[in-house]
């Protein structure tokens, strides 16, 4: 029961706080707030939704990528991985792909925040995963504030100022032809 949205051209991902319990004993939903569900690593921002064991295995994977992945294929977990160069998501088989559209969700309210950045898209508008996810919270019991965002600051290359090339000094000759006579 999360929302986690991200967009690859603003390089930013947000996601809810909400964690939900179910207590068994009064057969209802409990819930929590303060839940980080997003966090970044040298290579990526990470987003991550569904059960606590596999998220803790996807994360010692990410910590260290020369062991072999432990997460289960089929297991509750879905998550988003934002690079500088793209915007990858775990698929239900355990494989990472590239998304097709600059921005991606997942959870519960992954079909209202796509939705509205689909919306936002389509109007040429800027794509703003943290509105996308306040939309979700609006629809989604599963969602609930504060809407906790994450960023890459965008790399500024400085432009190269081409070099230029130093004045010749004009060669004037003080020999006229008639000195030669």
């Amino acid at each position: 029961m999360t929302t986690i949205a991200a967009c690859h051209t603003g390089l930013i991902m947000a996601a809810d706080s909400r964690v939900t319990f179910w207590d068994t004993e009064t057969d209802t939903a409990l819930h929590a707030t303060q839940c980080f569900k997003i966090w970044k690593t040298r290579k990526y921002i990470v987003g991550v939704a569904g059960d606590d064991t596999e998220i803790r295995k996807l994360r010692e994977w990410l910590n260290d990528p020369t062991m072999p992945r432990q997460w289960k294929k089929g297991a509750e977990l879905s998550a988003i991985f934002l690079a500088r160069n793209g915007l990858y998501y775990l698929e239900e088989g355990g494989g990472i792909e590239k998304c097709r559209l600059p921005f991606h969700a997942i959870g519960s309210g992954a079909t209202c925040a796509l939705a509205s950045m689909n919306t936002m898209h389509r109007l040429g508008l800027d794509i703003d995963p943290e509105l996308a996810v306040l939309v979700a919270i609006d629809h989604d019991n599963g969602s609930g504030p504060p809407v906790e965002t994450v960023r890459w600051k965008p790399i500024v290359r400085k432009p190269r100022v081409p070099r230029l090339e130093q004045p010749q000094s004009e060669v004037t000759s003080d020999v006229s032809a008639n000195d030669n006579e």
